[in-house]
């Protein structure tokens, strides 16, 4: 049957496109992470001296 065949094809593209959104986003994410991560880190050493009275 045709239609199997034309199902299964855009099934997958659809997985394709999926997997190429989901590395892109987590490329995002990691970007965002590393990002608050330096802040969270910063605002952490700056706070350290004085915590430790």
């Amino acid at each position: 049957m045709p239609n199997n065949k034309w199902t299964a094809d855009l099934k997958t593209i659809l997985q394709v496109a999926k997997a190429r959104l989901d590395v892109r986003e987590k490329k995002k994410t990691e970007q965002v992470a590393k990002e608050r991560y330096t802040v969270a880190d910063y605002v952490r050493n700056n706070k350290v001296p004085r915590a430790r009275i």
